[in-house]
């Protein structure tokens, strides 16, 4: 699973408690789809039959350590009865006979300036920043 950590430095008064108060969830539910486009989009590049690209699922944002954790990943099983999240492991890290073909590493580098903007949107039309 992707993750992204963002210091808030001291002197920004009350964001605590704003972002506790539902403007964290949303910030990282607005930016959930901009990760998932990117894990799509490696999964697909090793695609034979689209399944493994079309399990992927959006967990939303929950509240956790302070913070808020959500998830994209794959779930289900195939239509040969293998589990996505196996065969997403097995693309991740490989096998004995199969060399790793990381794809959340690079999906997660890849959006997180889209991740970063999309926060940053939904933060400034809540505080009224220009």
């Amino acid at each position: 699973m992707a993750g992204f950590n963002i210091d808030i430095p001291d002197d920004m008064l009350g964001l605590e408690d704003m972002l506790s108060g539902g403007l964290g969830k949303e910030m990282v539910d607005a930016a959930l789809p901009e990760l998932e486009r990117e894990v799509k989009t490696g999964y697909a590049a090793h695609s034979r039959t689209g399944q493994l690209e079309s399990s992927i699922k959006v967990h939303p944002a929950r509240p956790s350590g302070g913070g808020y954790y959500a998830f994209v990943a794959p779930e289900g099983t195939r239509s040969d009865g293998k589990r996505n999240g196996e065969i997403a492991v097995y693309l991740e890290y490989g096998t004995g006979r199969q060399p790793s073909t990381p794809v959340i590493g690079p999906a997660s580098k890849r959006a997180e300036g889209k991740v970063i903007e999309k926060m940053r949107e939904v933060f400034d039309r809540k505080v009224g920043a220009t």
